[in-house]
């Protein structure tokens, strides 16, 4: 049996899409659109992870227990929740998780680990079923 797992890293700010999307008028309509700054974001987060992915020469398979590590730049109130949507959508984009249902994620662990002005980001383990 070979071993399932893999740990990423992206250093820098993690921004939630869910609570960036901004309103815009088209032709006096209102329409919910996603702000830049999140969308590139998730754009450098895939980046990264696709890049460490590559590296490693993983290749996701099985259900996965995903795990968490938040660091925060400060103490500005933010949804842990929505932070780890937005990773774990990147974690798709990237391919380090051919998607981020039920069926490819088995557990998931989320976790606040304070803030640092050295080491924002965040690291996931993935760890799947043996083969």
């Amino acid at each position: 049996m070979s071993l399932n797992w893999i740990d990423l890293h992206y250093d820098g700010v993690i921004y939630s899409k869910k609570n960036s999307k901004q309103i815009i008028q088209v032709h006096g309509k209102p329409i919910l659109i996603s702000n830049k700054n999140a969308k590139k974001n998730e754009q450098e987060m895939s980046t990264e992870f696709a890049l460490q992915v590559m590296k490693a020469k993983w290749k996701p398979h099985g259900r996965y227990s995903v795990s968490m590590y938040f660091t925060r730049k400060d103490n500005v109130r933010r949804d842990l929740d929505n932070m780890a949507t937005s990773v774990l959508d990147a974690l798709v984009l990237g391919q380090a998780l051919p998607d981020d249902d039920i069926n490819n994620i088995r557990e998931l662990h989320i976790y606040d680990m304070g803030v640092s002005k050295n080491n924002v980001g965040v690291s996931i383990h993935l760890d799947g079923d043996e083969e």
